[in-house]
């Protein structure tokens, strides 16, 4: 089955279920390049949600080589080279997966508000491999002054690691500069 062909059934598999809430299924986009593999499917719905997910797939076949706590020079070590020597370097054959969902409530023409939902599920084996699967959770307001620009303000809580907590918040503001079609906002 080629790409096409899989995009297609998934659309189809996707829009009784979306049907049935209530929302339209905008596009399901499936890329690959190599062994990556990401899905993109767009739900809107009159009124002002937009719902947005992507899954990630990174399948990996080698071997990571490693970087030394130690510099090495490899003009007197010549034996050091990472594909040669076992200790510099070491198989690595896994998936990495990753996964987002957002969703964003356009309150009225300058305002929006959205939460989103991040998660990695480790790798089973090489150099990344965890037994623990890092989530972040994220807030944002929007205010548009106009449709050239808006400020963004956001609160994200990241778990990335079993003892760490990472809380962050940004002020974004985001300007587009170019020519463009005369219209009103």
């Amino acid at each position: 089955m080629n790409a096409a062909d899989t995009r297609d059934r998934l659309a189809e598999e996707l829009s009784g279920p979306i049907d049935a809430l209530g929302l339209d299924l905008e596009a399901v986009d499936l890329t690959s390049a190599g062994k990556r593999r990401v899905l993109r499917v767009a739900i809107d719905k009159d009124g002002g949600v937009t719902l947005r997910s992507e899954y990630f797939i990174d399948q990996r076949d080698g071997t990571y080589s490693a970087p030394t706590g130690d510099a090495i020079d490899l003009t007197t070590l010549p034996a050091a080279d990472p594909l040669e020597d076992p200790a510099l370097s070491q198989p690595w054959v896994g998936d990495r997966r990753g996964v987002y969902v957002e969703a964003v409530y356009r309150l009225n023409r300058s305002w929006d508000m959205g939460y989103r939902f991040d998660k990695l599920w480790a790798a089973n084996s090489g150099p990344y491999a965890s037994d623990f699967d890092p989530v972040r959770h994220s807030l944002e307001l929007t205010w548009r002054n106009s449709e050239f620009s808006f400020f963004r303000l956001q609160y994200s809580h990241d778990d990335p690691t079993r003892t760490t907590t990472d809380n962050a918040l940004f002020l974004q503001y985001d300007v587009s500069l170019g020519a463009h079609g005369a219209h009103k906002f």
